[in-house]
């Protein structure tokens, strides 16, 4: 797929646009904010918000963050746990197709 208007955005970068909406909604926190509340770099946060992480020779690489990152972006933005939001952006994430699996295996691993 491709990312030019008119045709249909790729699952990353539509799944990216969901977490900046949500983001708008919830008072658009700064990208500090929301790095400071997952305890990590506001890259991961910038990455996960466009849909890109870098590779390790400074190329870029549109990859899925993992569930772990993307729940903590979510809870960092709502400020709740509920089971039901947890529910509603687990699907969300899982709606990718399988040849987007490939994680964001550069972006720092958030604590236990």
């Amino acid at each position: 797929m491709s990312d030019q208007p008119g045709s249909s955005p790729e699952p990353r970068v539509a799944f990216a646009a969901q977490l900046r909406d949500l983001r708008a909604q919830c008072g658009k926190p700064t990208q500090q904010e929301l790095a400071d509340a997952m305890h990590c770099g506001r890259t991961m946060v910038s990455e996960m918000l466009t849909g890109r992480c870098q590779g390790s020779v400074g190329t870029a690489r549109r990859r899925f963050p993992t569930w772990k990152q993307a729940w903590a972006l979510v809870t960092a933005c709502a400020g709740s746990d509920s089971k039901e939001l947890e529910e509603r952006w687990r699907a969300r994430w899982l709606g990718r197709p399988a040849e987007s699996w490939m994680l964001c295996d550069t972006a720092k691993q958030l604590p236990d």
